[in-house]
This record gives structure tokens, C-alpha cells and sequence, in this order.
């Protein structure tokens, strides 16, 4: 059995591809820490497996985070302005 600790997902290539591109993340049921920081890609951790995204757009592409249950944080303070479009609970951040 392998277990998963990262998934990528690459929404633009290696020069973006102008499509609009939507990533969705699940919380649990649980208490959630999700942290999301970006440094040549944008990482969501706190949850399994975390996530990679390669080659965001600002303008096309859009994280989106449902904390569903629980006493859940998001701490984006990581995320630098102008990387990805991030909604948390269906409101824009």
C-alpha cells in the first residue's frame, strides 16, 4: 500500500494555456489547519494528500476551498497577491 502525500495539478503549462481551470479542495468533517503559500507553484497543505498546483493564472484560474465541517482555519497570509483566485466557503479572499 502506498500512501498518497501530494497531488499536482498543472492548470497552464509551462507558459499558462488562457483556459479557465477550477481546483477544488475538500475539507473533513474534522478540525482543518489548511494553510495555502505559494512559492513558484501554489501549495494547499493540512489535509491528505496535500496539494501542488503548477502554473496558475490569476486571471483564468481559481482555488477553491470547502472547509465542509468542523472548526476549520484557512491561513492564505502565504499566498502572494495576483497568483490564483482563492474562494474559501463559497466567499472570495
Amino acid at each position: 500500500m502506498t500512501n498518497v502525500r501530494w497531488t499536482r495539478r498543472d492548470v497552464g503549462g509551462n507558459a499558462g494555456d488562457g483556459q479557465a481551470d477550477d481546483v477544488i479542495v475538500e475539507g473533513t468533517a474534522g478540525d482543518d489547519t489548511i494553510t495555502v503559500a505559494n512559492n513558484a507553484n501554489v501549495n494547499v497543505t493540512g489535509l491528505v494528500p496535500a496539494v501542488k498546483i503548477l502554473h496558475p493564472e490569476f486571471g483564468n484560474d481559481c482555488l477553491d476551498i470547502n472547509t465542509v465541517a468542523g472548526t476549520d482555519t484557512v491561513d492564505h497570509s502565504g499566498l502572494a497577491p495576483g497568483v490564483i483566485q482563492l474562494i474559501v466557503d463559497g466567499v472570495p479572499q
